[in-house]
């Protein structure tokens, strides 16, 4: 038999992300496991598309001598509509930061 339950409780978004792109160049490899590498990362980039936000980062690992070993480009998003109040969050964002808005309404 099939019970529909209520509650008081509302049912809340959980936020989805994805990873759009990733880029991986092995310069002076391989990479071992065990070894003790050193990663520094950069925001190279941000973007929107209608229903997505998404970010390029780009990720270095050197050798303890300073070797570049590999590096990683990789774009993730976010899908909008699953952000609960998304809206009024990107308002709040948009006028606490020195960058541009950008738009949500294409």
């Amino acid at each position: 038999s099939t019970h529909n339950v209520t509650t008081k409780h509302t049912k809340k978004k959980s936020p989805v992300g994805l990873f759009g792109g990733c880029e991986v160049k092995i310069h002076n490899g391989p990479c071992f496991v065990g070894e003790k590498y050193y990663i520094t990362r950069e925001l190279i980039a941000l973007g929107e598309t209608p229903k997505t936000e998404f970010r390029w980062t780009k990720a270095i690992m050197k050798d303890k001598s300073g070797t570049l070993i590999a590096e990683m480009t990789l774009q993730d998003m976010m899908l909008k509509n699953t952000v609960e109040n998304y809206e009024s969050l990107r308002d709040v964002a948009n006028q606490r930061s020195n960058v541009p808005a950008l738009s949500s309404k294409l």
